[in-house]
């Protein structure tokens, strides 16, 4: 597990954010991919939120990206993970991404949880780092 996504860990276990569904941030709850949004921006002050008339939400803004529903490229490398979901594959082969979890409303802590697992994190030619070909292994593990 990367510095970053550790810190993730710490985050969705701390209280400090409520959970939302369906959005990166909607009001003043948050999706798991969203507190990594916000702590990517409180660590490195690159990124902000904008009110967004999508659901009645934020979109977060990079100098690559203008997102309301999964993570920019940026928060992606920035803690280390190949996909814009948090896709891995789960025990019986199938795949399920962090954002699905947060979806069904499975809580902060299990989410923490599942992160510590070290899954196999998924990597999609869709969301290839830049200059990473596809059939190597992501920064976060191999490939599938």
């Amino acid at each position: 597990m990367t510095e970053n996504l550790a810190k993730l860990v710490t985050a969705l276990r701390s209280g400090e954010y409520e959970q939302g569904r369906h959005a990166l941030r909607v009001g003043d709850k948050f999706c798991c991919l969203g507190v990594a949004c916000d702590l990517y921006a409180k660590e490195t002050g690159l990124g902000h939120w904008e009110e967004t008339e999508v659901l009645a939400g934020y979109q977060f803004v990079t100098p690559g990206d203008s997102i309301t529903d999964i993570l920019p490229v940026e928060v992606m490398n920035w803690l280390g993970l190949p996909n814009k979901n948090g896709t891995f594959r789960t025990s019986s082969g199938g795949d399920q991404a962090l954002s699905e979890l947060n979806d069904r409303g499975i809580p902060f802590s299990l989410i923490a949880d599942k992160i510590e697992s070290n899954p196999k994190w998924i990597v999609r030619s869709r969301d290839a780092l830049p200059g990473t070909p596809e059939s190597a292994p992501g920064p976060a593990g191999p490939t599938e």
